[in-house]
């Protein structure tokens, strides 16, 4: 949160004072000049910081010991990437499942399929191959068994080619091992009683012996 000053003494005078509260109460962490005499009192702000309805405050500067500055300020939010203004004064970090990259955003928005939010909600990353995500929500997921996926940002998983499987960590598809067939792309089995592997088409289908 900041507190937007307009100071008649400079940027100089104000550097050496000791402390400022707003209230009484809080104090300012840093200050941020845009001018020599106007600047930003920075400072971590709860949802009992203010009334839900304060739009200014009085801010009090010591300078040794002494007194130098008392003035109504004009309150403000500086909401970070991943929260969002709910109040004049106030941040609050995205819901769970949504995500904004901007400055001082008013709403949160939601990944694109194939992604999902940041830890921090500040931006979305893609789901790594063998995962996915159909709603940009939450987490990623990891393909059911019988599919996969090998690309980055997927929103959904594929089941593989006949004659071969999914690999453990669902990226890839592997080939049966020998003596078994995969007629569905989805597991690798032996073939039936009175049956075998059929050489030509591979690991796809069996031949009943003659």
């Amino acid at each position: 949160v900041a507190e937007e000053l307009n100071f008649g003494p400079t940027k100089e005078y104000f550097d050496a004072a000791t402390s400022a509260t707003l209230d009484g109460t809080k104090a300012c962490a840093d200050w941020v000049w845009i001018s020599p005499t106007r600047a930003l009192c920075l400072f971590e702000a709860s949802a009992t910081t203010f009334s839900d309805t304060q739009s200014e405050a009085t801010l009090t500067i010591t300078r040794n010991g002494q007194t130098a500055f008392t003035g109504k300020v004009h309150i403000e939010a500086i909401c970070s990437p991943g929260s969002r203004k709910d109040r004049t004064y106030f941040c609050t970090p995205c819901e769970d499942g949504s995500y904004t990259d901007k400055i001082n955003s008013v709403t949160c928005a939601i990944c694109a399929p194939g992604s999902v939010p940041s830890a921090d909600k500040a931006s979305c990353v893609p789901c790594q191959a063998g995962f996915f995500s159909t709603d940009g929500r939450g987490a990623c997921q990891k393909c059911e068994n019988g599919s996969y996926t090998d690309l980055n940002s997927s929103a959904r998983c594929s089941t593989c080619a006949s004659g071969s499987i999914p690999s453990a960590d669902k990226a890839s598809c592997v080939p049966c091992d020998p003596g078994l067939v995969s007629i569905d792309g989805k597991s690798c089995n032996a073939c039936e009683r009175g049956s075998f592997p059929n050489k030509e088409r591979g690991a796809d289908a069996c031949d009943n012996c003659q």
